[in-house]
This record gives structure tokens, C-alpha cells and sequence, in this order.
């Protein structure tokens, strides 16, 4: 069987996950396991669309889970495998419901009706300002349509993209709409996600500052040359929207799950959009095309978040039996600013926040820490490690699809990550002394 086709078998196969994990929260009528089922079904079809350092990144989870577990059975431990199963479904859902806002958020006009793109520092300031607002509920496609368009126009560069690369970062350290929010909500499931956005918030602003104050203090010229896309308030009804009807639904389940609610919105908000604009018959269409070419576009995250699962399981139950503790007696801004610090190193090398985070974390809960503390540092992290990496996700996709070398984008990142990194510090003990 072609690898096409596996890859349209398991967009459905992704889709009858979405509604599993949906039906199975609201109704409670069967487990949550068979949505796991689906998403390790997808993965096992979607083999071949994986990269090769994707893969070995998994392979190394796996068999670092496996052995763990080998080893808990021999000293008579019984490891959770049905949270290998489902452990991480619950995050893949939300990310998978979010892909389809973008059957509503991409630009209608024709290029021809294009107006003509702003230049200069306010024109910088706006492209900022679209990648920061839209992309808090948009995701990468906030990044993507302001650099396609600078791509369309022949003024892309890479000033350009290395400074929408930073901004874009700061979405992840706060919005509920990102990967690293649904990470924490599952590995740190005490931590509340309105207090996060709040302990986040001013992480991603100073970001955006720093961005600014770097880019008009040692690239003044290119900053005058810069060509942007003008910032449309009236386009705020999309991320506006989608928030309130996240939050009424997540306010109505009486905060039983956040993932599930922003699932669930994203959907209503999409096929409502769709119906208004396109009519039945053409939202039917989009929707069905986005399942079998869109919902694919995910194996790597698919592959990364079951096989953190599966580490999961197998560090917990070797916890169990060996009774292994780190060397610390509690967890508070220093401890957070010395993870936080391991988790943006191995950034630096190619290994994803998602590997770190689940693997300190079962030695970390037993301290008892801050749950809200715990979650803002793993999502400065997840920030810090989009911009730094030159295995992230960004990077990749931007060198796919512009040619800026992933290595050395991140690289010109890493003395932005550097300020960064002293900020969310600074951050962790204001926040440690005066609460989050």
C-alpha cells in the first residue's frame, strides 16, 4: 500500500480520535483507551512520513521506557501500560482540533487585490503584532502567512524571518492553544491553566520587547528596510471568538478538561465559519480534504507525544519499585531556574523540551513543588526552546519552506534565548516569592 494512501487511511483514523476523545469526556460511556488505540493506529500508518532524527529520538523513548518497565517486572513491579496507551491522546486531540482553524484563518483576497505592503519600523512593529495575536490561537500558520506573503512580494529575508521566528516563540510560553500548555495540563495536572496565561503573559510581551530593542539597536538599517504585513483589527474576531467559546465551555464542564474544551471549540468555530461562508456541500468538502492532507502534516508530533507516554510509564513504574530520588529536598525558583536551564541545553543540541520535561518530571512530583511553578517553568522552556533549537519544529518548517538553514537560524537565536533565559529566571522568583 502506498504511503499516500496509509497517510489518508490514518487522517481519518486521527479523526475518529478526535471524536472518541470528545464523546468519551463528555459521556464517560466507554474509556478514553480507544481514542490511544486510534492514535497508535495513525502512528503505526503514518511510519514512513517520519524523519530520521524524529525517529531515532522515538526509538531512544522507547527503548529507555521499555527497559525501565523490563526492569520494574523484574523486581515485581506492574507498570501502568494502559497509560502508555492513552497517556498523551488528551494533547494530541487539542492539536489536531486546532489544525483545522485554518480552513478559516487563511487570506481570501486575490493577489491581485493585495494592497501594498507597509515598509519601515512600523511596518516591522505590525508583523510582530499579527505573529503575536493570531499566532496565539493560529499557531504556526500566524508565522506562515505574513513570511509567505514577504515571500510572494520578494522581500523575504533572513532579518526577517529570524525575527518573526523570536516573536512567534513567546506564544508557546503562555497561549492554551500551543503543545507546551497541553504538556503541562498532563504532566503537571495540578496546575491551574488561568494562572499560567497569566504567569506567561508577560514573559511572551517582554520577548516581543527584546525582539524589538535588539532588532533597532544592532540592525537599525534593516529594520528601516523592513517589509511587513499591516495589522487588521478587524481580524481579531478569530482568536477572540475562539476564546470566549473556550472558556464558556471550559467554565460550563466545570473545569474538567481544558483540552477537550479548546477541541471542541475549535471545531464549532471552523464549521460555523465554514457553513456561513462556503455553504454545506463546500465545508464538507474542506473539512474532508484537511482530514486526509492536513491531519497527516502531524506524525511528528504524534510520534513525539505517544512516545513521551511511553517513557512516562516506564520511569514511573521504575520509581516504584527502586524508590530513585533526585538530590533536592524541594522545588522553588532555583531548582525551576537549574531545569529550566537543562531543559534549554538540550535545546541547543536537538533534543526537544518534550524529552526532558517527561523525563524529570516522576522524580520531581514527590517534592511536592508549586504545580503552578512546576508549569510556567516547563513552558519558558517549550518557549525557549522553539527559538533556540535547530531541530524545532519552526526552524524546520521555515527551512523547508524558505531555505534559512535550521542550524543557523537557531544559532542567531541563541544570544535572543540567552536574554531570554535571565528573564524567565527573574520571572520564576518574582513569581516563586509573590505567587502565581
Amino acid at each position: 500500500m502506498s504511503t499516500s494512501l496509509l497517510s489518508r487511511l490514518a487522517g481519518f483514523v486521527l479523526a475518529a480520535m478526535i471524536v472518541l476523545t470528545i464523546v468519551s469526556s463528555i459521556t464517560g460511556l466507554f474509556s478514553s483507551a480507544f481514542a490511544g488505540a486510534a492514535s497508535w493506529i495513525a502512528a503505526a500508518l503514518l511510519l514512513g512520513r517520519v524523519s530520521t532524527v524524529q525517529r531515532i529520538q522515538v526509538i531512544v523513548m522507547v527503548g529507555v521506557g521499555s527497559i525501565a518497565a523490563g526492569y520494574a517486572i523484574s523486581r515485581g513491579g506492574t507498570p501502568d501500560l494502559l497509560s502508555a496507551l492513552d497517556k498523551n491522546h488528551g494533547l494530541i486531540t487539542m492539536l489536531a482540533s486546532i489544525s483545522f482553524l485554518r480552513l478559516i484563518s487563511l487570506p481570501r483576497n486575490s493577489a491581485t487585490e493585495r494592497p501594498a505592503l507597509p515598509v519601515g519600523h512600523s511596518a516591522m512593529v505590525q508583523s510582530f503584532l499579527n505573529v503575536a495575536v493570531f499566532g496565539a490561537v493560529i499557531n504556526m500558520t500566524s508565522a506562515l502567512l505574513v513570511l509567505d506573503r514577504l515571500q510572494v512580494e520578494k522581500s523575504l529575508n533572513r532579518f526577517s524571518t529570524k525575527t518573526i521566528s523570536r516573536v512567534f516563540s513567546g506564544c508557546s510560553g503562555w497561549s492554551p492553544f500551543y503543545g507546551g500548555m497541553a504538556v503541562v495540563v498532563v504532566y503537571v495536572a495540578a496546575s491551574d491553566v488561568s494562572r499560567l496565561i497569566l504567569g506567561g503573559l508577560p514573559f511572551a510581551v517582554i520577548g516581543f520587547a527584546v525582539t524589538w530593542a535588539m532588532a533597532v539597536t544592532f540592525e537599525r538599517e534593516r529594520v528601516d528596510q523592513f517589509v511587513g504585513v499591516a495589522f487588521d483589527v478587524r481580524n481579531l474576531w478569530l482568536p477572540a471568538t475562539l476564546a470566549a467559546i473556550v472558556f464558556s465551555l471550559y467554565l460550563a464542564s466545570d473545569g474538567s478538561s481544558i483540552l477537550v474544551s479548546i477541541a471542541i471549540g475549535a471545531l464549532l468555530l471552523t464549521f460555523a465559519v465554514l457553513l456561513i461562508r462556503e455553504g454545506a456541500a463546500n465545508t464538507v468538502r474542506h473539512v474532508a480534504s484537511h482530514i486526509r492532507e492536513g491531519l497527516p502534516m502531524m506524525s511528528g508530533e504524534l510520534y513525539l507525544f505517544l512516545a513521551a507516554g511511553f517513557l512516562a510509564m516506564g520511569l514511573a513504574a521504575l520509581l516504584e519499585v527502586t524508590g530513585l530520588k533526585i538530590p533536592l529536598d524541594n522545588f522553588g525558583a532555583s531548582s525551576a531556574a537549574w531545569v529550566l536551564g537543562a531543559i534549554v541545553v538540550l535545546s541547543m543540541i536537538g533534543i526537544h523540551p518534550l524529552i526532558p520535561i517527561s523525563t524529570v518530571t516522576p522524580f520531581l512530583l514527590p517534592l511536592e513543588p508549586s504545580p503552578n511553578l512546576l508549569g510556567i517553568t516547563y513552558l519558558f522552556g517549550w518557549s525557549l526552546g522553539t527559538s533556540g533549537s535547530w531541530l524545532s519544529g519552526t526552524h524546520l518548517i521555515f527551512q523547508g519552506r524558505y531555505g534559512v538553514p535550521s542550524w543557523s537560524a537557531a544559532v542567531k537565536n541563541w544570544p535572543f534565548m540567552g536574554v531570554m533565559f535571565v528573564v524567565a529566571v527573574i520571572l520564576l522568583h518574582v513569581y516563586e516569592r509573590y505567587g502565581i
